[in-house]
């Protein structure tokens, strides 16, 4: 919420956090009623899916995030030569020079 309190204006503040703690309390309510009904079905049943929702969302991110900069080993490497070290880069790993 502090992403929505610096994006509205101060006049709209209040409202818009209304906004998201009832949009919060409503899928709140709306997950127990639909986690419930699956436990009737079979009590094993909400927590295969939430795991496997979970697994597809994890695969989804990562397969956004392929083309992001900034991965471990191109900082680790960008910030060896800022100190003026010498830096090798073999299979994507970076390797400090003595």
């Amino acid at each position: 919420m502090l992403i929505l309190t610096e994006a509205s204006g101060a006049e709209t503040q209040g409202q818009a956090q209304g906004a998201i703690g009832t949009g919060r309390t409503a899928a709140t309510a709306l997950s127990a009623a639909a986690t419930g009904a699956l436990f009737v079905v079979g009590p094993v049943i909400p927590f295969v899916l939430a795991a496997s929702c979970a697994v597809v969302v994890c695969g989804f991110v990562a397969w956004l995030w392929r083309d992001v900069e900034g991965r471990s080993a191109t900082v680790v490497t960008e910030v060896a030569q800022a100190a003026g070290h010498s830096v090798d880069t073999v299979g994507g790993e970076s390797h400090r020079n003595p």
